[in-house]
């Protein structure tokens, strides 16, 4: 880009006329062209860069590209694990805070967990108005314990700017969770806005679990089975809340409140 006032000049010696007039420009796009043809190859594809960018961010990293390869075309069947994810006194806080600065205050709390759930492999399915749904595979060891460490990194993460919060909102964010796993069946939906979209029992049990944190007391619930996953040396604690009823669901379901040891 440096020779471009070269360019300029040798262009207004061939035309004899100042650089704003049309001859001056046209000849300057001919040399410009013919001496640095790159020029128009990269911005059509730092564009298109930049386009599929924006795309990639509106459906999450990863989403995208198996859409686009078709991956889930036709509904297949796999292990996931579901966390639910809700913030605390929402109602409170929007009755607090004007509708715009409710909204600023979701947004900064999204964006500052969302690096927690990059960092530990977490995907974002759907944001539920002050709820969040994160989605991990289900491996069935300790690999699946990255759902719990990424439950406490998000709150570090709120905890570390809970002066931010306080200053611009005069409360801070705080959020408790329901963990589920199992079986689900992972396909495309939509025909004018195409998604990937889970179905199944497992989905709606993670839901529900959450719906339990408040009235048993615990910001993180998870269910029996995904504490088999639990190594004997891990960081946390799963104390036994006992056999719960769930709204929905016929058979009770032992669930477990999670800390730190």
């Amino acid at each position: 880009m440096i020779r471009i006032p070269y360019f300029v000049i040798y262009a207004m010696q061939l035309t004899g006329k100042p650089m704003t007039s049309p001859e001056t420009i046209t000849a300057f796009r001919k040399i410009f062209y013919i001496v640095d043809p790159a020029y128009y190859i990269m911005i059509p594809l730092v564009a298109m860069q930049q386009l599929m960018l924006q795309i990639s961010n509106k459906f999450g990293p990863g989403v995208l590209w198996k859409i686009i390869r078709g991956t889930y075309n036709r509904p297949k069947i796999e292990n996931r694990i579901f966390m639910f994810a809700d913030l605390n006194d929402s109602t409170t806080i929007a009755e607090t805070l004007s509708d715009e600065r409710y909204h600023q205050f979701l947004r900064n709390y999204f964006g500052n967990i969302t690096y927690s759930i990059l960092d530990y492999g977490g995907e974002t399915y759907q944001y539920l108005g002050d709820g969040i749904i994160i989605v991990w595979k289900y491996h069935g060891d300790e690999r699946d314990l990255q759902c719990l460490d990424c439950f406490y990194d998000m709150k570090k993460e709120i905890e570390k700017k809970s002066e931010q919060y306080q200053r611009k909102y005069g409360m801070m964010p705080g959020f408790k969770a329901g963990i589920h796993c199992g079986k689900v069946v992972v396909g495309e939906i939509g025909i004018i806005k195409r998604d990937i979209s889970y179905s199944g029992d497992v989905v709606n049990t993670a839901s529900r679990i959450q719906g339990m944190c408040k009235e048993l007391r615990s910001e993180l619930l998870v269910s029996n089975e995904l504490l088999r996953s639990f190594p004997p040396e891990s960081v946390y604690r799963a104390t036994s809340v006992g056999s719960i009823h769930l709204k929905g669901k016929v058979r009770d379901m032992e669930l477990f409140s999670v800390g730190l040891k």
